[in-house]
């Protein structure tokens, strides 16, 4: 019992307080579980979108780098 309270403790002590994750906490608390769940979704599927983003250009640069790759 000892280790999953320790556990929750640290999983509670570890989420960083941005302004988003205050903005979720805060649905959360005005209008429910349901409404705070959906905006952790949002800002979820909204990071991996950004991260697609980052890395179609990342491979996009990639692909002009070995494009113009000196022969040695």
């Amino acid at each position: 019992m000892t280790v999953l309270i320790g556990l929750l403790i640290g999983f509670a002590v570890c989420i960083p307080p941005g302004p988003v994750n205050i903005v979720i906490i805060s649905q959360a608390m005005r209008r429910g579980f349901l409404h705070g769940f959906a905006g952790g979704l949002l800002a979820g599927l909204l990071d991996a979108a950004y991260c697609l983003i980052a890395v179609m250009g990342m491979a996009n640069v990639a692909g002009y780098l070995n494009a113009y790759q000196a022969v040695f």
